[in-house]
């Protein structure tokens, strides 16, 4: 008779699977759901909302001769209006049967799949309108294609098995999601499509399969997978809605035509580390331009980066030092919690924000025009779709689609300020 070895006893052998189910990636949804939950929501048709705005006063003034004199003609308020039209994205999952039936139960698996994905699902519809409000420039970009000076060459891309694309900002993207690139920006025809395998976020990069049939250029855009590529077709947020330039266009108004009516309030540091001067200047800025005091700061926020939260903590660590100076042993210069204010007001840190920007935000003066909610696509009441088999019936899989129809808006960008051109803390 055979010994009672490894081979006879394999078929009896139980199998352990950990209980928990780590996420090895980050998905974060702050600043849309800070609009959402903090101002309003317009519920609106297809047809673009009309916004308007006062420009001027209008209101003749003059020295008057009251003894019979001339007292002249008048002027009254002049108004424009502009326009926010709704952007349709929509989230696509599918599975199949096998993988629903395999892990129904506790008995047979830690997770449900079917739950597990249509978690995930509403996950990435929150993640992916949050990002494209926070880089906000109205094309529906995510990031740039950008070199990494921390890596030796400072690379962009990488060609190879798996292919390296270096960004600004990986935080906005997903793995397993698909996006289009454009080398000459948007505007320019879509160079190619990528699927991320991979993301480090450390290094800012993502991982392709395999090189990318057309090789991207430093600089170039990354979209939302199936955008037109056209400015002003997109997702309006943070670059398109607090703009630091004079001319343009603003929710479809020409500011040209308006001088002065819809400039953002904007400092450049031209390069300088974050200190309260320059906080200071930015609180001032907005003061002189839009009469702001301290009576309407209390819907202000501060939006920024991982790296200029830790500028103003390198700040406050220096300041520190300085007055401990000469009896510095035994202080931890660290506090447990960052700065959460500049000047009084919070100060709100998001993972995706752009480098090297803080933006202040009345938050009465945002607010989201929305045709569709976040919610799932239907037709006669169903919501779960089959795709065709070969042979003509329906395969043995399910597809979910999740869609948002709608938009970002400001009424009155002058109440908003930016600071911008800040030198990005070594390492970020």
């Amino acid at each position: 008779m055979p010994v009672g070895n490894a081979q006879a006893e394999v078929a009896i052998e139980l199998e352990r699977v950990r209980p928990n189910l780590p996420k090895l990636f980050a998905i974060e949804n702050s600043f849309f759901n800070l609009i959402n939950e903090r101002t309003k929501t317009d519920k609106v048709s297809y047809r673009p909302e009309r916004i308007p705005f006062m420009v001027s006063n209008g209101v003749k003034g003059r020295s008057a001769n009251l003894d019979g004199g001339d007292l002249g003609r008048g002027g009254g308020p002049q108004t424009v209006y502009g326009a926010l039209a709704p952007v349709e994205l929509s989230w696509i999952i599918e599975w199949t049967k096998h993988a629903e039936i395999a892990t129904n139960s506790r008995e047979k698996s830690t997770e449900d799949y079917a739950k597990l994905i249509l978690k995930a699902h509403m996950e990435a519809g929150q993640h992916d309108i949050d990002s494209l409000a926070i880089f906000g420039d109205g094309a529906n970009t995510l990031g740039l294609i950008t070199p990494n000076a921390n890596i030796t060459g400072a690379p962009f891309y990488v060609a190879g098995t798996p292919a390296i694309i270096y960004v600004d900002n990986a935080a906005r993207f997903r793995q397993g999601a698909d996006y289009d690139y454009y080398n000459g920006g948007p505007g320019t025809g879509i160079t190619g499509t990528f699927t991320v395998t991979g993301i480090d976020y450390g290094n800012k990069a993502l991982y392709v399969a395999t090189t990318l049939a057309t090789a991207p250029t430093s600089g170039a855009y990354i979209l939302f997978n199936n955008s037109t590529g056209v400015t002003g077709a997109g997702l309006n947020g943070i670059q398109s809605l607090n703009q630091t330039s004079a001319t343009g266009t603003f929710m479809g108004v020409n500011k040209g035509a308006n001088p002065g009516s819809f400039n953002t309030s904007a400092v450049n540091a031209g390069g300088a580390t974050l200190t309260p001067t320059l906080a200071r200047l930015l609180l001032n800025t907005l003061i002189l331009n839009a009469g702001v005091d301290e009576s309407d700061k209390g819907s202000y926020l501060f939006m920024t980066g991982l790296d200029q939260k830790a500028a103003w903590e390198n700040t406050g660590i220096a300041a520190t030092q300085v007055i401990q100076a000469g009896n510095a042993a035994g202080h931890d210069m660290l506090a447990p919690t960052q700065i959460s204010t500049i000047g009084g007001i919070k100060l709100m840190a998001s993972r995706k924000y752009i480098q090297g920007r803080i933006d202040l935000i009345d938050l009465k003066t945002w607010f989201t025009s929305e045709v569709q909610p976040l919610d799932y696509y239907s037709v006669g009441g169903t919501e779960q779709f089959w795709p065709m088999g070969a042979s003509g019936g329906i395969a043995a899989s399910m597809m979910k689609y999740l869609i948002w129809v709608g938009n970002i808006g400001c009424d009155n960008p002058k109440k908003n300020a930016v600071l911008y051109g800040l030198a990005i803390t070594a390492g970020m």
